[in-house]
């Protein structure tokens, strides 16, 4: 019952994300209606259609069960619970989810660019929770345990191997002059890291990072 309530949380968040932040041009009109006064309706400008009406109330619904679960079992055994590493994980879930339903019922005016950043962030951690979740069942166990296990070693080998790339883009940034037109481009050595990531992988092209990098 707590797996399908987790699947059912998760499926909803992604359903209102998607909803509402898939096309950046919708809140970009949006926007613009209001700021030409077109749009006085509270409602419309917030998009709290019939369908978001429909997603937001069993979200917090169950958004509400899983914070009264965690208060309860930090009422039982605070202890256990401040010790536990899964106990902050799910703080942290519950604390973005938290902004994010209030930012939709807009019982705070949280601004858009905060409330993206947040359902950016809750998308992949919500996911990693329900994965955890998932592992608890017998049948599904192998796969968080093989999981877990790829986890570590990644990190063991990035940890060792990450200061080859961090020196391969320090020596790209020495060995190439930077001209007129170059000194106007705000490329550091974090854009010069991530793009040499990028060629040992295999990209050909490098993706515009200053949108990332502004976010980070």
């Amino acid at each position: 019952t707590w797996i399908v309530m987790k699947s059912m949380f998760l499926c909803l968040l992604v359903a209102i994300v998607a909803r509402n932040f898939r096309h950046a041009h919708v809140e970009k009109e949006t926007s613009e209606k209001l700021q030409d006064g077109k749009v006085n309706d509270t409602t419309e400008a917030s998009h709290l259609d019939t369908i978001n009406l429909l997603l937001l109330v069993p979200l917090s619904a169950l958004l509400t069960t899983f914070v009264l679960v965690e208060l309860l079992q930090l009422l039982i055994s605070p202890h256990s619970w401040l010790l536990e590493l899964k106990s902050w994980l799910q703080l942290a879930i519950l604390a973005a989810s938290t902004v994010l339903v209030l930012a939709f019922w807009r019982v705070t005016f949280t601004r858009e660019e905060v409330t993206r950043q947040v359902a950016a962030y809750l998308l992949p951690l919500g996911y990693y929770e329900f994965l955890h979740e998932l592992g608890c069942h017998p049948r599904f166990s192998k796969y968080i345990l093989l999981f877990k296990r790829i986890s570590v070693k990644f990190v063991k080998y990035t940890s060792i191997y990450i200061g080859m790339v961090v020196m391969c883009a320090f020596s790209f940034s020495v060995m190439i002059t930077r001209g007129e037109t170059d000194e106007e481009k705000e490329d550091g050595l974090v854009t010069m890291i991530l793009g040499t990531i990028l060629m040992f992988i295999g990209e050909v092209g490098i993706p515009p990072l200053s949108n990332l990098l502004c976010t980070i």
